[in-house]
């Protein structure tokens, strides 16, 4: 089906991306799985809890044995609980949790491009409910694809009750439009109603897409030029991630949530109004149902998804979200929230995690205290200013919610 596509909005998720693969004695293998049976027969997660574990902890390791001397890593082969694990993965770590983390994806790339390559001309499709994978054959996504499939099945959902979207994101999940990649064969036919999820075992493969980021979410709209439906506008949403091992799905729920919050918020009325005809009408029916979510928003419910509804709580191995903001109210990086909030060149700068972890506490916060109507009615407000639709929305200035979001990290209770 040809049609005219209309992409309108881009947002990032970004690692900085060298370090290099020596050999992994079995020995370090089997302390490591033997460590992660212990752990889990322990711990007694579910089924899913103990997948993360099985899945997650041994890349943990790999990039450890590559950055700490053997000795250092003894105790941590020894941990009888997940608590005593993170103990002493924060003694080595240090408090620098992020850096670490962009360390760690730094050594994975490097790790990814050692291995041995994958094909980029052609790609294979698998299909759940709510989205499209799209992987390349032989790649760690295809090995890992129920895992992911199965993962932002939980995400979605995750994020969607949680923001109480419920309805405008199935209504607007049912008018997306898939696309089929230009080197998929003409047979593979694919279901609409699905977001778009192009899985890239490196950079190689995203073209220009991801120079200098590990995730997109691209949103858009398209008219229907052929067939009954000639003229009808549908919804696009694409996510692309550089998916080198299990620990991507951070990336990749972060996107998620981006995706959550378009189709949670955009008003498809003025696009199902009346037939299109070109670029001009589809333009001005998108804008009209367009809300402009401030960055504060879009990187916070992004990185709460990740902190506090899906991969840590699974996961808990670092520390936790609340302790590292608390740190970082104390350095000269912190931003005062209402700056925070008119500011979203911040979220693209160096610290560009750091500011987004600060938002997703905030987002926290707001949830626990009161619930998600509020939340909902300010990031589906037109205004574009964010601290003032912020204010019409909860009732109070953004100063006051600094005072009771600083209070609430600290442990001196809600005002």
């Amino acid at each position: 089906m040809r049609k005219n596509t209309f992409v309108v909005f881009i947002l990032f998720s970004v690692a900085s991306l060298c370090f290099f693969s020596d050999s992994v004695s079995a020995s370090e293998q089997d302390a490591a799985a033997a460590l992660i049976e212990r752990l889990i027969e322990k711990e007694n997660p579910d089924n899913t809890g103990a997948a993360y574990l099985r899945k997650l902890t041994p890349h943990l390791f790999d990039y450890l044995r590559h950055g700490f001397p053997g000795e250092a890593l003894a105790p941590l082969y020894q941990a009888g609980s997940l608590a005593e694990l993170r103990t002493l993965l924060t003694k080595q770590v240090g408090p620098e949790v992020l850096d670490f983390g962009s360390r760690m994806f730094d050594f994975f790339e490097a790790q990814a491009d050692q291995m041995k390559p994958v094909a980029l001309n052609s790609w294979r499709a698998a299909v759940s409910d709510r989205f499209v994978f799209f992987y390349r054959p032989g790649s760690r996504a295809e090995e890992d694809a129920d895992f992911i499939s199965a993962s932002s099945e939980e995400t979605l959902s995750a994020i969607i009750s949680s923001l109480d979207i419920e309805s405008e994101a199935g209504r607007n999940t049912r008018l997306l439009h898939v696309s089929r990649p230009d080197d998929m064969a003409a047979a593979d036919l694919l279901s609409t109603g699905r977001i778009c999820v192009y899985l890239h075992p490196g950079r190689a493969s995203a073209a220009d897409q991801l120079k200098k980021s590990m995730g997109r979410m691209t949103f858009g709209a398209t008219v229907l030029s052929e067939g009954e439906d000639k003229g009808a506008g549908r919804l696009t949403a694409r996510i692309d991630v550089v998916y080198l091992n299990a620990f991507s799905l951070a990336v990749l729920h972060h996107e998620i949530a981006h995706a959550a919050l378009f189709l949670g918020s955009f008003d498809a009325a003025p696009l199902q109004a009346k037939a299109l005809r070109g670029e001009a009408d589809l333009r001005k029916a998108f804008f009209a149902g367009y809300k402009p979510i401030p960055p504060f928003l879009q990187e916070g419910i992004g990185d709460y998804i990740f902190y506090y509804r899906v991969l840590y709580p699974r996961w808990p191995l670092l520390a936790p979200p609340a302790e590292i903001v608390r740190g970082l109210l104390a350095s000269r990086e912190f931003i005062p929230l209402k700056r925070l909030l008119k500011e979203g060149a911040a979220f693209r700068s160096q610290r560009r995690k750091a500011y987004s972890l600060e938002a997703a506490t905030v987002v926290d916060f707001l949830l626990r205290t009161h619930g998600p109507a509020k939340l909902k009615a300010w990031f589906s407000s037109p205004e574009k200013d964010g601290a003032r639709s912020f204010e019409r929305a909860f009732g109070y200035s953004v100063e006051e919610l600094e005072s009771r979001w600083k209070a609430s990290l600290l442990g001196e209770g809600e005002r």
